[in-house]
């Protein structure tokens, strides 16, 4: 693998810059195996995602909703936006970690009503480490599951034997991608803090890392979750508008 990514690297950075995690390269294989590597084999894969995605989001709307009718228009507004439209056109790891994160959302608001049992805590823990498996930006959103459970529980939290047990379950699970992003991803980890990757010595301009440390400085960069919430207001308010509707449609 570091032989593969030097070859790419040594002729364009910019491929050899990624180290994502391996689910999603290990289904496409699968894939492609059987169909052989093609464009059609990709956007296939991404398609099959993109079906998990869908269902899990109309399951998780019909669940807090109430009604099926409601769950259609949220799923149908959220696969709509651009933000999420335009990736099931592009072969990368958005749809497929959104794909695998939304179940563990579903199992989540299944604690929320009630269910307690291990079943249901290893149905998040599993989705969520196969989210993080297939991208590691997922954390983002997995990490609200976290704040919220530990605001939520966190008087009786460590006397719940399920929910311990799958915490256990969790490190285990995240011992070998936590091994695979420092062994082949150093690069990533490095982009973050600033640096320069060794890989990236020959091509990169001296002030390429002042740059980097100057754009996360910047106001554009640490107001720009900001700016896509403004430009997403009426999708959001479309969104509110169906919770309203919510109380009047379940029996």
């Amino acid at each position: 693998v570091r032989e593969q990514r030097g070859y790419f690297t040594a002729r364009s950075p910019a491929r050899g810059a990624p180290g994502p995690p391996p689910l999603f390269g290990f289904v496409a294989g699968l894939i492609y195996s059987v169909i052989g590597v093609s464009t059609v084999s990709a956007k296939l894969t991404i398609l099959l995602f993109g079906i998990l995605f869908t269902c899990g989001t109309f399951l998780v709307a019909r669940r807090l909703l109430g009604n099926d009718l409601l769950a259609s228009a949220a799923t149908l507004l959220i696969v709509a936006t651009p933000q999420i439209g335009i990736h099931f056109h592009s072969v990368w790891l958005d749809i497929p970690s959104l794909s695998l994160a939304i179940w563990a959302f579903w199992f989540y608001i299944g604690r929320l009503d009630g269910d307690r049992s291990f079943r249901n805590v290893l149905g998040i823990v599993v989705f969520a480490v196969l989210a993080l498996y297939t991208y590691q930006p997922t954390l983002m959103l997995l990490a609200g599951i976290f704040l919220h459970l530990v605001a939520r529980e966190w008087r009786t939290c460590y006397r719940d034997g399920p929910l311990l047990g799958g915490a256990v379950v969790l490190v285990v699970l995240m011992v070998p991608l936590v091994a695979f992003t420092v062994y082949f991803a150093q690069d990533n980890l490095q982009i973050t803090t600033g640096e320069i990757p060794e890989e990236w010595q020959e091509f990169a301009s001296p002030t390429y890392a002042d740059w980097m440390i100057r754009d996360r400085l910047s106001v554009a960069y640490w107001t720009e979750y900001g700016r896509m919430i403004v430009h997403t207001a009426p999708v959001q308010l479309a969104g509110a508008g169906l919770w309203l509707l919510r109380p009047a449609t379940i029996a």
